[in-house]
């Protein structure tokens, strides 16, 4: 399924480093080029943004990933190095 095809592709592990894209399963061709059907509203064709938002410092995503009410909660859950 899903988990094991990212698990597995270079694309999805990369982006723990760096922020990538991924489509709907059915939006791209064999060749990953976007369908037709998806030109006009490219949006409808993205699945998620990810994961490496955190590490732009100038996003709001990466104020509130390390905010202290982050690592306060991260700490209180026990994590060391998330």
């Amino acid at each position: 399924g899903q988990l094991k095809a990212q698990g597995s592709n270079d694309y999805f592990l990369d982006s723990a480093t760096a922020v990538h894209y991924f489509a709907e399963k059915d939006a791209l061709l064999g060749n990953e080029e976007l369908k037709k059907e998806y030109y006009q509203n490219k949006v409808s064709a993205l699945n998620k943004v990810g994961h490496s938002l955190h590490t732009l410092p100038s996003s709001t995503f990466h104020a509130y990933a390390t905010s202290e009410k982050i690592k306060t909660l991260v700490h209180e859950l026990g994590w060391i190095d998330p």
